[in-house]
């Protein structure tokens, strides 16, 4: 079993750059549900002193790699003083997304803000990988088309981000794949196909999409999973070559459908199977299931919800559970109530397509 697990290709291998995610070192500071409530919270932090604000959220003492005066002075130089106050969206867990300002300045406002990779994910469009190299519990892997934080995919592991394109400084030249042409050269001719840095119609090539979506689904096969088990708790996870051109057709047609439900971008997210009545202030107090129903408070549920998407683990996280309860005291605004329906349903087929990837391998 060791050898026909090492005869696969390293993510860490074909990804010719990536990093941890994202450390902000003061998340209740940075990161915002809404970019209405993080431009409101940092125009309030500008007009107090440091000492105010400590206070205020709950800053607590400085540290080597964050401090009140370094964050506020990232802030004011790379945001506020060239009028480039842009909330940007940030992968905080598996299917919530906050909102910051992004820098990229290390020991300000974010401590480590990962700029070598994360700005090829505020320079253009980009998605990307995120796994992680030491699993201390189940195997997890997510994607991303925004900035990540460090434990975006994994709640006791720290999670990698590998962006599929990178942008050149020069805005005159074009993205190139981030990819080993080495692997990516064995991989074609494995497979017949001819590598295009850009997804075409022509049916016999494979672009960087097609590889990415190919990793995916054979990433989230449970028999791949449970066999290799214990080499995923080791190091970064390796993945099988493929070697017929229409079983990785109909595995990357697999991952991107699940990429789609990851990045909230599927068109079956705007078939809702749940049911949420509108008669209440929507204040999450207690989040409970009990028989399809999750309850956010004494008179206000979501019906219809699966036991299987309430259940559902990625990375130690479960999805349906965390994110009411990471609002716990919260109003949820009418797009939050649709995240969470959206969330269900995309529990609900993930659950489905990782059983019709196993029919495949």
């Amino acid at each position: 079993m060791q050898s026909e697990y090492d005869a696969g290709f390293s993510v860490n291998d074909l990804f010719l750059i990536n990093s941890v995610g994202i450390v902000t070192a003061r998340d209740n500071f940075t990161l915002y549900h809404t970019p209405q409530e993080l431009k409101a919270a940092i125009a309030e932090f500008r007009t107090i002193n440091n000492e105010a604000a400590r206070s205020k959220y709950a800053l607590g003492a400085d540290v080597r790699d964050w401090k009140v005066n370094l964050a506020r002075n990232d802030l004011e130089s790379h945001v506020f003083a060239d009028n480039n106050d842009k909330p940007v969206p940030i992968h905080y867990r598996p299917f919530d997304f906050r909102y910051t300002y992004y820098t990229g300045k290390s020991k300000g406002f974010h401590c480590m803000p990962r700029g070598k990779v994360m700005r090829h994910f505020i320079e253009g469009e980009n998605v990307g990988l995120i796994t992680s190299r030491i699993t201390k519990d189940d195997f997890s892997v997510q994607c991303t088309k925004y900035i990540a934080a460090h434990k975006s995919a994994t709640l006791y592991d720290i999670s990698y981000i590998f962006p599929l394109y990178l942008y050149p400084k020069d805005k005159q030249q074009t993205r190139k794949p981030n990819i080993n042409p080495n692997i990516v050269k064995t991989i074609a001719d494995n497979l017949t196909l001819n590598f295009t840095p850009e997804k075409t119609d022509d049916a016999d090539t494979f672009a960087p999409i097609d590889l990415l979506d190919y990793i995916y689904a054979t990433l989230h096969s449970p028999t791949y999973r449970q066999k290799y088990r214990e080499f995923l708790k080791i190091d970064f996870p390796r993945v099988p070559y493929p070697s017929d051109k229409n079983d990785f057709r109909t595995l990357a047609k697999l991952g991107g459908e699940l990429r789609a439900l990851h990045l909230m971008e599927s068109a079956k997210l705007n078939t809702l199977i749940t049911t949420y009545p509108h008669t209440g202030d929507n204040t999450v107090t207690d989040v409970q299931f009990d028989a399809g129903k999750v309850w956010i408070n004494k008179t206000q549920h979501f019906a219809k919800v699966p036991k299987t998407a309430w259940d559902f683990h990625i990375g130690g996280y479960q999805p349906a559970q965390k994110y009411l309860k990471d609002r716990k005291g919260r109003v949820l605004t009418s797009d939050e109530i649709k995240h969470y329906q959206k969330i269900i349903v995309a529990l609900k087929e993930t659950a489905r397509i990782m059983e019709r990837i196993d029919n495949i391998h």
